[in-house]
């Protein structure tokens, strides 16, 4: 097998390509002007292929998708949920196979050589979720600010007068990445240099009052 992939930068989404090395043109040729014979394209030897780069910690949904028009067999989706940064693409519920049919379907579902994917963390979220309503838990008035946002590295955070305020930030899969207790009113710089570009909520308690804003990291 062979593969070809790219990821994103926070290293939490894949697409791609995969193939059998043994579906090569030189093995095909036409018995008659109607007869394509593609007995030479023989099986792979094996029906997964491990793809290594994605961010341990993190459930994966593989998903598969045709390469060319009228194509509509394709493997099972499936998960992977060994968080290893690893994830295997399993081809065992449509393998790759070295089959000739003609003329079923313009051979375009009988042989299959190739297919898409893409992968992408688990769960797939379009926005950060928040618990309860910021506009309740947050006295009129109750504010922080975040500045420069997006940032590179050092993030400053100004907080109001008031309890202590308690500050997290937490990835889009709601992983909490940073964490500070008990800041007081005033400016505070983070160093958030270690964490990987994307799209982050900072989240700031001081007793009843919360409120949460979005951080992006460049």
């Amino acid at each position: 097998l062979e593969c070809y992939y790219l990821l994103n930068t926070d290293q939490t989404a894949a697409i791609g390509w995969v193939h059998n090395l043994n579906a090569y043109w030189e093995n095909h040729y036409y018995v008659n002007n109607q007869h394509e014979n593609y007995l030479g394209c023989a099986s792979p030897g094996a029906q997964s292929i491990a793809l290594d780069g994605l961010l341990p910690g993190t459930d994966y949904q593989v998903t598969w998708f045709p390469t060319r028009m009228n194509m509509t067999a394709l493997p099972a989706d499936h998960n992977d949920e060994t968080q290893t940064g690893t994830v295997t693409l399993d081809l065992s519920s449509l393998p790759f196979n070295g089959i000739y049919s003609w003329p079923a379907n313009d051979n375009l579902d009988t042989l299959r050589s190739d297919y898409a994917f893409m992968i992408h963390a688990l769960p797939e979220l379009r926005m950060m979720p928040v618990a309860g309503s910021d506009s309740a838990l947050a006295p009129l008035g109750w504010d922080f600010s975040l500045f420069p946002n997006p940032t590179t590295g050092e993030l400053n955070v100004l907080l109001p007068e008031g309890s202590p305020v308690n500050l997290s930030i937490m990835d889009v899969a709601g992983r909490e990445v940073f964490q500070t207790d008990g800041l007081s009113e005033g400016m505070h710089r983070l160093d958030l240099r270690d964490l990987v570009p994307g799209a982050y909520s900072v989240r700031a308690t001081s007793g009843a009052a919360s409120k949460t804003k979005l951080l992006i990291k460049r």
